[in-house]
């Protein structure tokens, strides 16, 4: 079973799940790096995003192929597919994001 959830978010083809300890769970199809695994993998079952370990995310948003964390004190994270400067961070960086990087806000 999964943990409490404090928030939500889906896409036509993954999963975030922010708990209520804060923790960031992900899954479903990752090939442009929306699961923040540090991958392009599917995984089948929620998984822990390791890289925002320590930071307590409260909410998060899903676009088809990019993903949007915010944590308790405010700060935004942006991974997955940069398509169009569909994660705020330029569209000349990585077309991909395949961990999550903290919004210059």
């Amino acid at each position: 079973a999964l943990p409490a959830a404090s928030s939500v978010a889906c896409s036509d083809a993954h999963t975030l799940v922010a708990t209520e300890a804060g923790e960031l769970l992900s899954w479903g199809g990752g090939g442009d790096g929306q699961l923040g695994h540090g991958d392009g993998e599917t995984c089948a079952a929620p998984r822990l995003v390791r890289a925002l370990a320590g930071i307590a995310v409260r909410a998060v948003a899903c676009g088809a192929r990019h993903s949007i964390a915010l944590s308790a004190d405010g700060a935004v994270f942006a991974w997955g597919s940069n398509l169009d400067g569909a994660l705020g961070i330029g569209e000349g960086a990585a077309e991909e994001q395949l961990l999550p990087r903290r919004l210059p806000l």
